[in-house]
């Protein structure tokens, strides 16, 4: 009997010994696993994260990104493991087994949006279901909310396409693109409100405000009283357009269908100094001005000189001198503006050029030539693909834009990405520095880093854009 014990315990002792590589006896696992990625079988392209790291029963395992995975008409989940699907955010705890973990993919939904208008999204609607691309929805009604402070009339909805509105009717059917979409309302007036200024920044005292329905004639307010500055009197000498100083409002003006569609313009009154019967005052009768200045048609001006000339007379755009040049800058090229209702029409004159004198004042604006290319860098090569007519001020999906001469890119200032919100990249992340996203002859991504040493192509630069995109490249962070 005692012989029959002492050969069990010793058996016992040689299992637990045989089996000490793998367990310690009736202890835990201490072997070691890994984690492998695989394709979903739905025909992505790209190449696979690896991971050559190997890990014990319990380890939290940091799972790897799918930046060079893509999948049309999808976006990325996560990671699968058979039984749970994981962010690449989140921690995975790993199991007493080799893991595959299978790229996880969601087919793409779409929101539509119905906002009061695409200067003033304050009021909008957005429909609760998201809709695959192809799909087809019916254009609602207006929401009760929705209101025009111009008191136009809601005639149906519009959104944009190639940056152009396209137009719709409540009740039609619109196929869903491959991209959010938005609409706006579309309100049409049945008059036009004028509001008449006394000075051209409208931002100053209103003079008077009339309503014309479209096929009233029209009627001018009562001419405004002499003003007197500086001692000079100035007496009224006609209402004009706000868009375009050149461009009188008289009884005989007709509005063009875009101001129609808007229902309301504003003009303002010039001046002219007076001159007394005894020939007093600086300008004299039959002669105008050319002002040149640094500005724009829809900003206030910086008038750089002044030339009087009489109707017909052949001008010559100036040279400037050094004085100006050494306070404004050197200006070579200038040009003005005509907006009737046929359109707007821009003319550019190069110093030392010649042109006819028209029978009123006009300006001469410098035009700022510059050849810098926009540089727009994003957090990642996914937040590349988006719709340039789609893109809302205040929500731009680039992080910053800079400005660099096409010989300037040697010595340009790159952004610190310390200083923007990295979102799921402020840990378990290292930045790898800016790329450029270029394509082979068979459109696979190569990754052509965007530093001091890039030297521009001009097929880089995107054509919607008209500059560069390049992102972050992060670095997953291993496990010890």
């Amino acid at each position: 009997m005692k012989k029959k014990i002492l050969a069990v315990a010793l058996s016992t002792l040689m299992v637990c010994t045989m089996t000490a590589a793998l367990y310690a006896c009736g202890g835990e696992d201490t072997g070691t696993y890994t984690v492998t990625y695989a394709y979903s079988g739905l025909g992505e392209t790209g190449t696979l994260p690896t991971d050559e790291n190997k890990y014990k029963k319990g380890d939290e395992v940091t799972l790897k990104a799918a930046n060079f995975l893509d999948l049309t008409n999808y976006h990325f989940m996560g990671w699968n493991d058979g039984t749970k699907t994981y962010k690449v955010s989140e921690k995975y705890t790993m199991p007493a087994k080799n893991v595959t973990l299978t790229a996880e993919w969601q087919l793409n939904g779409y929101t539509v949006s119905f906002s009061n208008s695409r200067a003033d999204s304050s009021a909008t609607v957005v429909l609760e279901d998201e809709y695959q691309a192809g799909a087809e929805i019916t254009l609602i009604a207006k929401p009760d909310n929705f209101t025009d402070e111009n008191n136009r009339v809601f005639s149906g909805w519009y959104n944009v396409q190639n940056e152009q509105p396209v137009y719709y009717e409540v009740g039609d059917t619109f196929e869903i693109p491959d991209h959010d979409v938005t609409f706006y309302a579309y309100w049409k007036a049945t008059s036009i409100t004028v509001s008449f200024y006394l000075d051209q920044s409208i931002n100053g005292a209103k003079y008077t405000t009339k309503t014309y329905e479209f096929d009233e004639t029209i009627t001018l307010p009562e001419n405004p009283a002499d003003r007197t500055v500086n001692g000079k009197v100035y007496e009224f000498a006609g209402w004009y357009r706000h868009d375009n100083e050149d461009i009188p409002f008289t009884t005989a003006t007709t509005f063009s269908e875009q101001e129609k569609d808007y229902g309301a313009i504003s003009v303002f009154a010039k001046w002219n100094e007076k001159i007394d019967e005894q020939g007093g005052g600086d300008k004299q009768e039959d002669t105008y001005k050319i002002h040149y200045a640094l500005g724009n048609k829809s900003s206030r001006y910086t008038e750089i000189r002044s030339v009087e000339y009489k109707a017909g007379d052949e001008v010559t755009v100036i040279t400037m001198t050094d004085e100006e040049i050494a306070l404004y800058g050197e200006i070579t090229r200038w040009t003005y503006f005509i907006i009737s209702d046929d359109g707007e029409e821009e003319f550019f004159y190069n110093a030392g050029e010649t042109f006819t004198m028209p029978a009123r004042d006009i300006t001469l604006t410098a035009v700022e030539e510059s050849n810098a290319i926009p540089v727009y860098f994003f957090i990642d090569i996914d937040a590349t693909w988006f719709d340039p007519s789609q893109v809302v001020e205040g929500e731009e999906p680039w992080l910053t834009i800079i400005e660099v001469e096409p010989d300037g890119f040697a010595g340009m200032t790159l952004p610190d990405i310390n200083s923007f919100e990295l979102g799921q990249y402020a840990t378990g992340y290292t930045f790898a520095g800016w790329f450029y996203p270029d394509a082979d002859d068979n459109y696979n991504t190569i990754d052509v880093p965007f530093n001091t040493n890039y030297v521009l192509n001009e097929d880089h630069i995107d054509d919607a854009m008209g500059g560069l995109y390049v992102y972050a490249m992060w670095t997953p962070i291993s496990a010890e």
